[in-house]
Protein backbone atom coordinates (compact mmCIF):
# COMPACT_ATOMS: atom_id res chain seq x y z
CA UNK A 1 0.00 0.00 0.00
CA UNK A 2 2.70 1.98 0.49
CA UNK A 3 4.77 1.67 -2.43
CA UNK A 4 1.65 2.08 -4.32
CA UNK A 5 0.93 5.88 -3.05
CA UNK A 6 4.71 6.65 -3.19
CA UNK A 7 4.60 5.91 -6.96
CA UNK A 8 1.31 7.59 -7.27
CA UNK A 9 2.68 10.76 -5.71
CA UNK A 10 5.55 10.82 -7.81
CA UNK A 11 3.04 10.82 -10.72
CA UNK A 12 1.22 13.56 -9.48
CA UNK A 13 4.20 15.47 -8.48
CA UNK A 14 5.25 14.65 -12.24
CA UNK A 15 2.71 16.13 -13.72
CA UNK A 16 2.52 19.55 -11.35
CA UNK A 17 5.95 20.17 -13.00
CA UNK A 18 5.16 19.13 -16.36
CA UNK A 19 2.24 21.83 -16.23
CA UNK A 20 4.68 24.53 -14.92
CA UNK A 21 7.07 23.95 -17.53
CA UNK A 22 4.87 24.46 -20.15
CA UNK A 23 3.38 27.79 -18.43
CA UNK A 24 6.70 29.12 -18.15
CA UNK A 25 7.18 28.40 -21.88
CA UNK A 26 3.80 29.98 -22.76
CA UNK A 27 4.77 33.13 -20.36
CA UNK A 28 7.64 34.48 -23.33
CA UNK A 29 6.06 33.29 -26.11
CA UNK A 30 3.19 35.87 -25.13
CA UNK A 31 5.93 38.52 -24.00
CA UNK A 32 7.63 37.50 -27.59
CA UNK A 33 4.16 38.56 -29.50
CA UNK A 34 2.90 41.57 -27.67
CA UNK A 35 6.30 42.56 -29.03
CA UNK A 36 6.07 41.35 -32.55
CA UNK A 37 2.33 43.12 -32.73
CA UNK A 38 3.63 47.14 -31.29
CA UNK A 39 1.00 49.60 -32.95
CA UNK A 40 2.44 52.09 -35.24
CA UNK A 41 0.76 55.40 -36.19
CA UNK A 42 0.92 56.48 -39.73
CA UNK A 43 0.56 60.18 -40.45
CA UNK A 44 0.39 62.31 -43.95
CA UNK A 45 0.39 66.10 -43.49
CA UNK A 46 -0.34 68.17 -46.49
CA UNK A 47 -0.97 71.87 -47.47
CA UNK A 48 -2.30 73.90 -49.96
CA UNK A 49 -0.32 75.05 -51.25
CA UNK A 50 2.09 72.04 -50.99
CA UNK A 51 6.10 72.33 -50.30
CA UNK A 52 5.28 74.36 -46.73
CA UNK A 53 7.85 73.46 -44.22
CA UNK A 54 6.57 71.29 -41.17
CA UNK A 55 7.81 72.10 -37.73
CA UNK A 56 7.60 69.60 -34.41
CA UNK A 57 9.26 70.35 -31.00
CA UNK A 58 10.77 73.39 -32.25
CA UNK A 59 12.31 70.81 -35.61
CA UNK A 60 12.45 70.75 -39.10
CA UNK A 61 10.04 67.46 -39.91
CA UNK A 62 10.00 67.96 -43.36
CA UNK A 63 7.93 69.42 -46.59
CA UNK A 64 4.12 69.24 -47.44
CA UNK A 65 3.13 66.47 -48.06
CA UNK A 66 4.93 65.07 -45.50
CA UNK A 67 4.27 61.25 -44.40
CA UNK A 68 5.76 59.62 -41.31
CA UNK A 69 5.69 56.81 -39.22
CA UNK A 70 5.41 57.29 -35.46
CA UNK A 71 5.79 54.04 -32.56
CA UNK A 72 3.65 56.63 -30.45
CA UNK A 73 0.63 58.74 -30.69
CA UNK A 74 2.27 62.31 -31.02
CA UNK A 75 0.57 64.83 -29.02
CA UNK A 76 1.18 68.69 -28.73
CA UNK A 77 1.31 70.90 -31.91
CA UNK A 78 2.46 71.50 -35.37
CA UNK A 79 3.36 73.80 -37.15
CA UNK A 80 3.49 74.75 -40.89
CA UNK A 81 5.12 77.78 -42.60
CA UNK A 82 5.57 79.02 -46.39
CA UNK A 83 7.14 81.89 -47.71
CA UNK A 84 4.47 84.90 -48.42
CA UNK A 85 1.30 82.89 -46.42
CA UNK A 86 0.54 83.08 -42.77
CA UNK A 87 1.96 80.64 -40.52
CA UNK A 88 -0.34 78.18 -39.26
CA UNK A 89 -0.68 75.86 -35.96
CA UNK A 90 -2.21 72.51 -36.08
CA UNK A 91 -3.07 70.51 -32.69
CA UNK A 92 -2.34 66.94 -33.14
CA UNK A 93 -5.00 65.77 -30.46
CA UNK A 94 -7.34 66.24 -33.47
CA UNK A 95 -5.41 64.82 -36.01
CA UNK A 96 -7.61 62.19 -37.88
CA UNK A 97 -5.64 58.79 -39.03
CA UNK A 98 -8.16 58.20 -41.77
CA UNK A 99 -8.27 61.34 -43.63
CA UNK A 100 -4.74 62.78 -42.29
CA UNK A 101 -4.21 66.56 -41.99
CA UNK A 102 -4.90 69.21 -44.46
CA UNK A 103 -3.54 72.46 -43.64
CA UNK A 104 -4.99 75.28 -45.85
CA UNK A 105 -2.66 78.25 -45.74
CA UNK A 106 -3.70 82.03 -45.79
CA UNK A 107 -1.73 84.17 -48.45
CA UNK A 108 -0.32 87.35 -46.82
CA UNK A 109 -1.70 90.54 -46.90
CA UNK A 110 -0.05 92.30 -50.20
CA UNK A 111 1.05 96.03 -48.82
CA UNK A 112 0.54 98.74 -51.25
CA UNK A 113 3.82 99.82 -53.11
CA UNK A 114 3.26 103.60 -52.36
CA UNK A 115 3.29 102.98 -49.04
CA UNK A 116 6.39 101.88 -48.72
CA UNK A 117 9.63 103.27 -48.64
CA UNK A 118 12.87 102.06 -50.24
CA UNK A 119 15.87 102.94 -49.69
CA UNK A 120 18.25 103.66 -52.51
CA UNK A 121 21.69 104.36 -51.59
CA UNK A 122 22.15 101.44 -50.22
CA UNK A 123 25.60 100.72 -49.67
CA UNK A 124 28.58 98.65 -48.02
CA UNK A 125 31.14 100.87 -46.49
CA UNK A 126 33.54 98.02 -45.90
CA UNK A 127 34.55 95.63 -48.33
CA UNK A 128 32.88 92.08 -48.13
CA UNK A 129 34.51 88.68 -48.74
CA UNK A 130 33.86 88.02 -52.07
CA UNK A 131 34.00 84.97 -52.69
CA UNK A 132 32.68 84.08 -49.25
CA UNK A 133 29.51 85.56 -50.87
CA UNK A 134 29.45 83.80 -53.88
CA UNK A 135 29.64 80.35 -52.85
CA UNK A 136 27.06 81.15 -49.35
CA UNK A 137 24.52 82.11 -52.52
CA UNK A 138 25.77 79.08 -54.82
CA UNK A 139 24.58 76.50 -51.80
CA UNK A 140 21.65 78.72 -51.21
CA UNK A 141 20.37 78.16 -54.51
CA UNK A 142 22.02 74.53 -54.72
CA UNK A 143 19.98 73.93 -51.63
CA UNK A 144 16.74 75.05 -52.54
CA UNK A 145 17.17 73.31 -56.21
CA UNK A 146 17.75 70.12 -54.34
CA UNK A 147 15.52 69.87 -51.92
CA UNK A 148 12.08 70.82 -54.19
CA UNK A 149 14.00 68.30 -56.91
CA UNK A 150 13.82 65.52 -54.09
CA UNK A 151 10.31 66.79 -52.82
CA UNK A 152 9.27 66.20 -56.32
CA UNK A 153 10.47 62.72 -56.81
CA UNK A 154 9.16 61.81 -53.38
CA UNK A 155 5.62 62.92 -54.37
CA UNK A 156 6.17 60.83 -57.38
CA UNK A 157 6.93 57.58 -55.94
CA UNK A 158 4.25 58.13 -53.29
CA UNK A 159 1.29 58.56 -56.05
CA UNK A 160 2.71 55.25 -57.58
CA UNK A 161 2.31 53.29 -54.50
CA UNK A 162 -1.24 54.94 -54.20
CA UNK A 163 -1.83 52.94 -57.01
CA UNK A 164 -0.17 49.86 -57.34
CA UNK A 165 0.52 49.70 -53.36
CA UNK A 166 4.10 48.52 -54.35
CA UNK A 167 5.72 48.52 -50.90
CA UNK A 168 8.99 49.44 -53.10
CA UNK A 169 7.97 52.81 -54.52
CA UNK A 170 6.49 53.99 -50.48
CA UNK A 171 10.46 52.92 -49.82
CA UNK A 172 11.95 55.52 -52.02
CA UNK A 173 9.41 57.84 -51.71
CA UNK A 174 10.84 58.14 -47.66
CA UNK A 175 14.31 57.90 -49.17
CA UNK A 176 13.97 60.93 -51.17
CA UNK A 177 11.70 62.86 -48.34
CA UNK A 178 15.29 62.25 -45.88
CA UNK A 179 16.90 63.37 -49.00
CA UNK A 180 14.85 66.77 -49.26
CA UNK A 181 14.81 67.79 -45.59
CA UNK A 182 18.88 67.50 -45.81
CA UNK A 183 18.95 69.66 -48.51
CA UNK A 184 16.49 72.28 -47.17
CA UNK A 185 18.74 72.29 -44.19
CA UNK A 186 22.13 72.97 -46.00
CA UNK A 187 19.73 75.47 -48.07
CA UNK A 188 19.22 77.10 -44.78
CA UNK A 189 22.94 76.91 -43.78
CA UNK A 190 24.36 78.39 -46.49
CA UNK A 191 21.60 81.31 -46.32
CA UNK A 192 22.63 82.04 -42.75
CA UNK A 193 26.48 81.87 -43.88
CA UNK A 194 25.18 84.65 -46.54
CA UNK A 195 23.74 86.95 -44.21
CA UNK A 196 26.73 86.62 -42.26
CA UNK A 197 29.30 87.17 -44.60
CA UNK A 198 26.82 90.28 -46.10
CA UNK A 199 25.92 92.39 -42.47
CA UNK A 200 27.42 91.04 -39.73
CA UNK A 201 31.30 90.29 -40.91
CA UNK A 202 33.63 93.62 -40.53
Amino acid sequence: MTRKYIVLNKMFTLKILTVLLFLLNLFPCRLRAQKDTITTFNYIINSQPYNAEVYYSDTLAGLTPLRFTSEKKLTGVIIIRKEHYKQKVFDMSSYDFNKGAEIILEPLKIFNQSSVIIKTDTYFKNKRNVPAVMFSGAMTFAGGYLALNFKNKANDFYNNYMVNRNTGDLDKSRKYDTYSVISLILMQTAIAGLVYFLFIEK
